[in-house]
Parts: structure tokens; sequence; C-alpha cells
């Protein structure tokens, strides 16, 4: 910590650790840690989603694409 605010200020700072949080209720501090997982849970699970949707659409148009493509320029059968 000395390295990134300097000696004179670091003997000032008392930032280690929960001591931060000292005059949060204990309730209020699990509720808090509930509702930020809960955001991250949610964040990931949107972009998970996202992803899967998107490579399906993109599956889904490219499958189209190939049957317009047969069915306007159809190949001589041999």
């Amino acid at each position: 910590m000395s390295l990134c605010v300097g000696p004179a200020a670091f003997s000032n700072l008392n930032l280690s650790g929960p001591e931060l949080f000292t005059s949060m209720h204990v309730v209020d501090d699990q509720r808090l840690g509930g509702v930020v997982m809960k955001i991250i849970q949610e964040i990931i699970y949107a972009v998970i989603l996202a992803q899967v949707f998107f490579e399906w659409y993109r599956k889904d148009q490219e499958d189209s694409e190939k049957e317009v493509n047969q069915i306007l320029n159809p190949t001589p059968a041999k």
C-alpha cells in the first residue's frame, strides 16, 4: 500500500480490510453481499444466454441461405 500512496499519506490512512465497513450493521452487510452476488449472477447469465442465442441465430440464418440458394439454383442431376 505504501508504494501506491506514499509513506506520509499511508500513515494517516486506515484501509486494512473490513474496517472500512465497521459502521454498517451486520444484517445490512449480508443484504448488500447478497444483492451484489445476485447482480453478478444475472449479468453472467445474460451474457451466456446472449451468446447461445446469437450463435443459434447465426447458424439458422446460414441454413436458411443455403436452402434458398438450393431452391433458386438447383444443381442438375447426373
